[in-house]
């Protein structure tokens, strides 16, 4: 399979940005984590800092989900170029 450079660069820009997101979501566990040992297991409707960091932690993960949805997506219309080439 034989992508172009604008296919390459597409892919490289949408993997960059997954990987960007991935580190957030690891600051986002760490936060949750750290809310977690300062709050307790029970403080969780109580402390706003743990609500606060599931928070952002659900939100780092949702935008992990879709960056992988947009390079499975881009790299299956990249292929799909590629056949379309060979034909």
């Amino acid at each position: 399979m034989d992508l172009s450079l604008r296919q390459k660069a597409e892919l490289n820009k949408i993997l960059h940005g997954y990987g960007h997101v991935l580190k957030e979501l690891e600051n986002a566990g760490e936060a949750l984590e750290e809310a977690f040992e300062e709050n307790g297991s029970w403080g969780v409707f109580s402390g706003s800092s743990l609500v606060e960091a599931v928070r952002a932690f659900i939100q780092t993960f949702r935008l992990a989900l879709d960056q992988a949805k947009e390079a499975r997506l881009t790299k299956r219309e990249a292929t799909k170029e590629v056949v379309d080439v060979d034909r």
